[in-house]
């Protein structure tokens, strides 16, 4: 029977204190799903200087009309890539400000973004770029967070996915727990599979929600409940949660796209200032 949460870090106001914790914490377990973002952030920059450059160099006058426009194209874009970046920063610090202080009262492990998949469940394994987010994982192997993911078919738009997944050994869930969740908030599926038992919700969740961590664990609850019996869970304190091999090549894979794409983009950019600079 998994414990009672304490769910008082997630009524706390954010502080100061709190916010130094999370970016030292954040600083010291750096991961794998963070190349992207970073790989963004060094692209905006690498698009905002030249293109600065170019507007600063047309400013005498006496240089081609193309240039400013050019550099002023560039430079837009590698701005807006930047403060996209820095919104999501800071959102990623709220949350984990609130988080880390409730994963550390309860002894769970947690990551603010990790590379988790391929998942056994097949409703986290639909689209590409699988990021689990704001995860949590507890010592009897309970995982639960915001599963992030992306469908050809709306454009690479992003998905958002809450999800809880068990260790499960049975083929079918326990009697009772399909029913017994029908009154939950929110939609929730369920599925066994992969030596897992998977409830997922169909949008995302806050995780910072105490209604949302209830939720969680009244699913954990149902499904420790053996014929009467009540599972033991040891009350240990659990490591960061690290991202899986697969995960991994996963980051490498993006990080080598995402580098051809935008050295791509910024040799078109140049090709055409060149060409019109000929002209």
């Amino acid at each position: 029977m998994p414990p009672q949460p304490d769910v008082r870090p997630l009524h706390q106001p954010r502080s100061r204190e709190a916010d130094a914790h999370a970016r030292r914490w954040l600083r010291a377990h750096r991961q794998p799903a963070d190349v992207p973002a970073i790989g963004l952030a060094v692209a905006g920059w690498v698009l905002l200087l030249p293109g600065a450059l170019l507007v600063l160099a047309a400013l005498p006058g006496d240089a081609d009309p193309a240039m400013p426009v050019v550099g002023g194209v560039l430079a837009g874009i590698g701005a807006a890539l930047l403060v996209w970046r820095a919104g999501r920063r800071r959102d990623a610090l709220r949350r984990t400000a609130r988080l880390l202080p409730f994963a550390e009262a309860n002894g769970l492990g947690y990551a603010q973004r990790a590379l988790l998949g391929p998942k056994p469940a097949a409703a986290l394994r639909e689209g590409f770029d699988w990021v689990a987010r704001d995860v949590l994982r507890a010592p009897d192997g309970a995982e639960w967070g915001v599963w992030r993911y992306r469908l050809l078919a709306r454009r690479g738009h992003e998905e958002l996915r809450g999800y809880v997944e068990l260790p499960w050994a049975a083929a079918a869930p326990p009697a009772g727990f399909v029913a017994a969740l029908r009154d939950a908030p929110m939609p929730l599926d369920v599925e066994v599979a992969g030596g897992a038992l998977t409830v997922t919700a169909r949008s995302g969740w806050r995780m910072d929600d105490p209604a949302v961590q209830a939720l969680v664990h009244r699913i954990r609850t149902l499904a420790a409940m053996r014929d009467g019996e009540r599972q033991p869970v040891a009350p240990v304190p659990m490591p960061a949660i690290a991202s899986t091999a697969a995960g991994r090549r996963q980051a490498a894979s993006a990080l080598v796209i995402g580098a051809g794409v935008a050295v791509a983009a910024i040799a078109v950019a140049v090709a055409q200032s060149l060409v019109r600079a000929a002209g």
